[in-house]
């Protein structure tokens, strides 16, 4: 099985195809007519082009539709402002703030070397802290030492008291930054 890649007629073929329409009249006949060293075109792109030509005079592409080209670190430093204004601001609205796409958002904070970051409480410790864990355990040495099934008694769990009145939820903030932030 053959394949072609899909290339783009050059503007003297182009201009060849428009002549060869005017003198034959239909695409048919100039793709048969076709003298040049290249692969006759289709009868579509024969009649593509005749038709640009009637609509813009010219045998040129179109001028290209969509988002027009933005200029990568232009866009990189506005993101990096932006971040540094709103770090707890999504890609989304991060984009639809700047008018740039979310692939560009993304592209230009991995370039910044920004990561999402989840906010997790941690817990401060103080100095008097540190005694008071330092004492616990000396009295829990202690009293395995007095009594050898002491630890069979003491119940361990991974779960942790959560309390509702007061906290934030942080299930879905995350907060762009170069290092990880933690709550307190």
């Amino acid at each position: 099985m053959r394949t072609s890649k899909r290339r783009r007629r050059t503007n003297k073929e182009r201009r060849r195809m428009i002549q060869l329409s005017f003198k034959y009249g239909n695409s048919a006949d100039v793709s048969r007519n076709w003298r040049m060293s290249t692969r006759r075109p289709l009868k579509r792109t024969i009649e593509d082009t005749v038709n640009r030509v009637l609509d813009t005079g010219t045998v040129g592409d179109r001028k290209q539709t969509g988002r027009p080209a933005i200029n990568f670190d232009i866009a990189c430093s506005n993101v990096d402002l932006d971040v540094k204004k709103y770090p707890q601001s999504s890609q989304r609205d991060r984009a639809r703030r700047l008018g740039l796409s979310q692939s560009m958002i993304l592209r230009s904070l991995r370039k910044l070397h920004y990561h999402a970051y989840k906010l997790r409480k941690t817990i401060f410790l103080s100095l008097s802290d540190k005694e008071h864990r330092v004492a616990f355990c000396s009295e829990m040495m202690s009293r395995f030492g007095q009594d050898s099934t002491f630890f069979t008694r003491i119940f361990l769990s991974d779960e942790c008291l959560i309390r509702i009145g007061d906290s934030q939820c942080t299930a879905n903030m995350r907060v762009y930054s170069l290092k990880a932030i933690h709550m307190q």
